[in-house]
């Protein structure tokens, strides 16, 4: 039963999806707490997936220390709504009321018999049912998760080295790019270095008109490099500068 955020599947394994990247602030804990919470199910059954660049996982700047606030309501939401279609699932099966269930714990149970489906039972039928539009989220007060201390799921794999970062990325025939600017403003490449020098297999500098389109780019720009290759700058009149004396123009 799959929505962009979350997938339970017929062995009671719930998978979040974590669309923001982990620099260190614990996203990969925080933002799959906040679905797990709505979603009622047991947190030592789920497991998080760094999401990838499909569209559907909406904005994935990571900064600022945005990732919880801007997330926080589309992922409740998203937790809620399988929540709800979890239920509804189970109330067909029992032929009762939506309200004689609740969702506790990767369970759905029937208040009055204390009957109980778990979540792996219902996933086929609930995965027939449409989502709700607005599902109904849980108060605060009775939250289990979020606000609770709790281990991050990357500390393992990060203190025995086994986590990966996109530094660590490796493809055949993949460059490694590197930005050269001017040690100050306003300076222009005047030599590069011809032949390239061992370990370089290529150099690009951006045309005069790539610069003029690009208003970051006032400090020209030498590109794709795969290590230190010096390159001399006309300084003009800024030469011998400090940063002290500098001023934007």
């Amino acid at each position: 039963m799959p929505n962009a955020w979350l997938e339970v599947s017929q062995d009671g394994t719930v998978k979040i999806w974590c669309g923001k990247s982990e620099i260190g602030q614990g996203v990969r804990t925080a933002l799959p707490m906040i679905v797990a919470e709505e979603l009622s199910c047991d947190w030592r059954r789920v497991q998080v997936v760094q999401a990838d660049l499909d569209p559907k996982y909406g904005d994935q700047l990571t900064g600022g220390s945005l990732s919880v606030r801007t997330s926080y309501d589309n992922l409740r939401k998203a937790g809620a709504a399988a929540r709800e279609m979890l239920i509804s699932a189970a109330a067909r099966e029992w032929y009762v009321e939506r309200s004689a269930c609740r969702a506790e714990n990767g369970s759905v149970i029937h208040l009055s018999t204390q009957k109980r489906f778990l979540y792996a039972q219902l996933v086929t039928l609930a995965a027939g049912i449409s989502p709700p539009n607005d599902p109904p989220l849980k108060n605060p007060s009775d939250f289990k998760l979020i606000g609770k201390p709790s281990r991050r799921t990357d500390s393992f794999a990060k203190v025995t080295g086994a986590a990966k970062f996109g530094l660590d990325t490796r493809l055949p025939g993949m460059f490694i790019a590197s930005v050269v600017r001017s040690p100050v403003y306003g300076g222009t490449p005047s030599e590069l270095c011809s032949p390239c020098p061992r370990g370089v297999r290529s150099e690009v500098r951006p045309s005069d008109a790539s610069i003029r389109r690009d208003l970051r780019a006032r400090q020209p720009q030498l590109l794709l490099r795969w290590r230190g290759c010096c390159r001399r700058f006309d300084l003009g009149r800024r030469a011998g500068a400090k940063t002290s004396q500098g001023r934007m123009e």
